[in-house]
């Protein structure tokens, strides 16, 4: 079969493609309208996105700016954490080089930093820092943690001495501690070794005993003398009266009365004679000058109390010298009577 042909009209085609160039501007139309509003978000985005750089830049200068200070800030700090790093080293070995021994306690008694001196008196050891001091009484006061629990309460500072377990004596001073903010947060012991200034007192105490007692005897002998003067005057009076008389007999007197009567004055006069030897004697020994002599002081205690070790061991008493190495300039042989005269006497009296 023969399909049958194709019949074109002209009028419909050209409406239909009116048409469809119709829908086809709307279309277009359509597009441009999107498109510009598209453009114009696009803008306003655009816009935005200016605006946000501009407030990233300035941001980005604030934070150059504050990177510059904290550069600055830092530079600060490291200056100033080596400036606390040298404070601390020189406080270091300054408590270090002192001989001052120094515990530093905080509020709970516990022990937050020592000295190395004091570790001769309190036998510590790096290892009892955080411990409490209560662990170490057995080297110190019985009545130390009342006087430490009473500086914590009151913040008055306190001292005492005592007699530390090497036998030698110490000052122990109790202060607060008090902080930068200026509260109390614990208590400060320091210990000083008194013990050359108690043995110098000691020494003192003796040569003052022994001084006092010197002026005794020398109040004692002056009484003596003037008694002695006193009797001795008398004495001399009576041939002095014999010899006058004597001598104005034998004035009067014939040959041979006369010649007794000098035998007798030459009597009188030796007995005077003898009598005013004595008294001279005596008087040198009053004017006896002093000789001085350097010595040893240890040395020469140790000396002094080897005379007497025999006797007070007889009496169950044990002489202890205790005494600096010192040199000094005095009159030895009554510093040694007054020594022994002390010796003596505490043997006698003192001990039982």
């Amino acid at each position: 079969f023969a399909s049958p042909p194709l019949v074109y009209e002209p009028a419909a085609q050209i409406e239909q493609l009116k048409s469809e160039l119709l829908q086809t501007r709307e279309s277009l139309q359509a597009s441009i309208e999107e498109l510009q509003t598209s453009n114009e978000e696009q803008q306003s985005t655009n816009e935005e996105l200016v605006a946000a750089n501009e407030e990233m830049q300035s941001t980005n200068e604030e934070l150059l700016s504050v990177n510059e200070e904290l550069s600055t800030v830092n530079l600060e700090y490291q200056k100033s954490n080596r400036e606390l790093e040298v404070m601390a080293a020189d406080l270091e070995n300054l408590l270090t080089s002192t001989r001052i021994g120094t515990i530093f306690l905080d509020n709970d008694k516990h022990i937050r930093k020592f000295t190395p001196t004091v570790c001769g008196i309190i036998k510590l050891l790096s290892h009892d820092v955080g411990r409490p001091i209560d662990h170490f009484r057995q080297h110190l006061p019985v009545d130390l943690m009342a006087m430490v629990d009473e500086v914590i309460e009151k913040g008055v500072a306190t001292e005492m001495e005592f007699r530390g377990p090497d036998e030698r004596w110490y000052l122990m001073r109790i202060l607060p501690y008090i902080s930068a903010d200026q509260e109390r947060t614990g208590v400060l012991l320091t210990f000083v070794d008194v013990t050359a200034l108690k043995n110098a007192e000691e020494t003192m105490r003796m040569m003052n005993d022994g001084l006092a007692s010197a002026n005794r005897l020398l109040s004692e002998q002056r009484e003596e003398l003037e008694d002695l003067f006193s009797i001795v005057a008398h004495d001399l009076k009576r041939p002095v009266l014999s010899l006058d008389g004597l001598l104005k007999l034998a004035e009067k007197a014939d040959e041979n009365t006369r010649t007794d009567h000098i035998s007798r004055s030459i009597e009188e006069v030796g007995r005077m004679r003898r009598m005013l030897i004595d008294l001279e004697q005596m008087s040198a020994m009053t004017r006896k000058k002093l000789t001085y002599t350097t010595i040893d002081v240890k040395n020469w205690l140790s000396k002094i109390a080897e005379r007497y070790r025999a006797r007070a061991a007889e009496k169950n008493v044990t002489i202890n010298c205790m005494c600096d190495q010192r040199s000094v300039h005095l009159p030895l042989a009554a510093l040694d009577e007054i020594a022994s005269n002390l010796i003596e006497n505490a043997l006698k009296y003192g001990c039982t």
